[in-house]
């Protein structure tokens, strides 16, 4: 959920000025915890540009790898690597060094999303069953068998993406 750039900054003042506890604030101006103290650090590193809205901007792989270098090599954190190249999310470079790790320079550039299937790569035979050959129809079970288990699987991955996601939300 977005919020506007005046809630933002009343309740990072508000918490600044002492006047409440992180949960009080966050409480009070109906915000979690993570999303307040994300802008409290960027208010903290950029002042009140640091809360505003940015647009969707895309990064190349060449500045992504920067980035996950200049992690490296100075050994500091997502935060202070997104201050220093003024990403607004730090969320994205801890996306980006996870991919990293996990495969390389190579798993920075930017993926596309979508089905693993192709769509009507199988050419179904409009013929009815009882018209087909037993070879025909041992070739349409066996297509048959791999989509239902591409969309069980599918539909496992997601319900689990679901459930993490659930159990990332504060209370």
């Amino acid at each position: 959920m977005k919020h506007p750039f005046s809630t933002r900054l009343a309740a990072v003042q508000h918490y600044l000025s002492g006047k409440a506890t992180l949960r009080e604030t966050a409480r009070q101006f109906g915000v979690s915890k993570s999303p307040l103290t994300r802008w409290i650090r960027a208010f903290r590193r950029q002042g009140e540009a640091g809360l505003e809205h940015h647009l969707s901007r895309t990064y190349t792989p060449e500045f992504r790898l920067c980035v996950v270098q200049y992690m490296m090599a100075n050994r500091c954190s997502a935060a202070d690597a997104a201050a220093h190249f003024t990403i607004p999310n730090e969320t994205l470079v801890q996306n980006w060094m996870k991919r990293y790790r996990e495969g390389g320079k190579e798993a920075l550039n930017p993926s596309k999303t979508g089905p693993a299937m192709p769509k009507d790569k199988y050419e179904h035979d409009s013929k009815p069953f009882s018209e087909m050959t037993h070879a025909e129809l041992e070739k349409e079970l066996e297509y048959l068998r791999a989509e239902n288990a591409y969309l069980k699987k599918r539909k496992a991955l997601r319900e689990e993406k679901a459930l993490r996601e659930q159990q990332k939300k504060p209370e």
